[in-house]
């Protein structure tokens, strides 16, 4: 690294999505179109700045990219893969959630967790 550069601190959790779009066959530009194809317009720079964790791999973006890679949008995310499927059909059906009832039940969680 060049003297005085600095190196960007990785946003969020490592993430598979460069070895999944190898796997794919796909170029930066090719996951960019397609996940442009499918109504969210986005470049080849940002998913480049995905790879590497220069911005937020959040999870309008796992499903946005797992849509376009024809993978589960757990199998992006590192961490995730190491789930059990039913903690993945908990997050599924919590992420489907109106805000309030995802606050909610949060809430319920919390005290559930002061009781023990």
């Amino acid at each position: 690294m060049p003297f005085g550069a600095t190196q960007k601190r990785p946003k969020g959790p490592p993430n598979r999505l460069r070895e999944l779009r190898e796997r794919a066959g796909m170029s930066m530009e090719a996951l960019a179109a397609a996940v442009t194809k499918r109504g969210h317009p986005t470049t080849a720079s940002t998913i480049n700045k995905l790879e590497k964790r220069h911005i937020k791999m959040t999870v309008d973006w796992l499903y946005r990219l797992s849509d376009a890679l024809g993978v589960q949008r757990w199998e992006i995310m590192e961490q995730m893969a190491k789930l059990e499927p039913g903690d993945l059909e908990l997050i599924d059906t919590v992420h489907g959630l109106p805000e309030a009832d995802r606050a909610a039940l949060f809430r319920f969680a919390e005290a559930m967790k002061r009781r023990d």
